[in-house]
């Protein structure tokens, strides 16, 4: 039998080993969550640093079409008709009808890589909701099916420049077809959307031959107003009327006007980007109501 002594000797071993065991093991659970609160502290300043960036990157392209936007209102301070002389006498009277309506738009993007892009389009009407739509081609205002972070929209009569913040975007499945929404509008523009519900549109009766104009912003036009290129029906295609009208990218969602009966005939759509088409095409407005 061991001794008084040699019991409470292997006692205050044992003891000693396990207070051991369980600081060992509290150490351990101690270090283990300082370090995932250093990964967790670590992740969340990549984020902060990623979200940053993001934003520095928007505020970067906000300025750039700011500058544009600006550019343009000093180009537009003298407005100009850009119709030839040797064009009908009555195109000039058209195009101050269907001038006020078109819009031009800029927008940005953070995917894909910070896409920026400029088109016109229509103000059309207003939505259940009171809010302001404006007709245009979907390609405009979608990249890559990614909605924009950010749109800034004006018109011909006007210096004010309407920015939209992460705007609602409605667009058509089948057709190249869009709608850019403007919430809370102003009287300047419910009085557009007034008058352009008065004016004619052309849901029939075109022929071949029939001489049209399409009003836009294109990217090779000469001036910072609404550019005036004409032409004539030269096919039927599907949902599409062909013409000999010339049209840039930033034609894309303006408007087409037939001549001789002063209605609306459709959204002009540019397909090759930075270059003209020697063929343009016109997405027929008759095919955009019944969608």
């Amino acid at each position: 039998m061991f001794s008084s002594k040699v019991k409470y000797f292997i006692i205050t071993l044992i003891v000693i080993f396990i207070l051991g065991f369980l600081f060992l093991s509290f150490k351990g659970q101690i270090d283990n969550i300082k370090m995932r609160h250093e990964d967790a502290v670590i992740a969340f300043e990549e984020y902060q640093l990623e979200q940053n960036e993001k934003y520095n990157t928007q505020e970067a392209l906000y300025e750039k079409m700011k500058n544009d936007f600006e550019k343009y209102r000093m180009m537009a301070l003298e407005t100009k008709e850009l119709v030839d002389s040797n064009k009908q006498p009555e195109i000039s009277n058209i195009v101050k009808t269907w001038r006020p309506y078109t819009a031009y738009i800029i927008c940005s993007w953070i995917e894909p890589k910070e896409a920026y892009g400029s088109g016109s389009g229509k103000i059309e009407k207003l939505d259940e909701e009171g809010n302001a739509l404006i007709l245009t081609n979907k390609h405009v205002l979608l990249k890559e099916d990614n909605t924009p972070v950010e749109c800034l929209v004006t018109f011909p009569e006007i210096s004010k420049i309407y920015k939209l913040e992460k705007p609602k975007v409605v667009s058509d499945k089948d057709l190249d077809v869009a709608y850019l929404t403007i919430t809370e509008p102003d009287q300047f523009i419910f009085s557009l959307i007034t008058n352009v519900k008065k004016e004619r549109l052309c849901l029939d009766g075109i022929n071949l031959g029939d001489k049209i104009i399409a009003l836009g912003y294109p990217g090779i036009g000469a001036s910072g107003d609404v550019t005036v290129t004409d032409g004539i029906i030269s096919g039927s295609e599907d949902e599409f009327y062909i013409s000999t009208v010339k049209l840039d990218y930033g034609n894309s969602g303006g408007l087409a006007i037939h001549v001789e009966k002063n209605c609306y005939l459709g959204i002009p759509t540019a397909s090759v980007a930075g270059e003209i088409e020697s063929l343009a095409r016109i997405l027929k407005y008759s095919e955009i109501m019944e969608d």
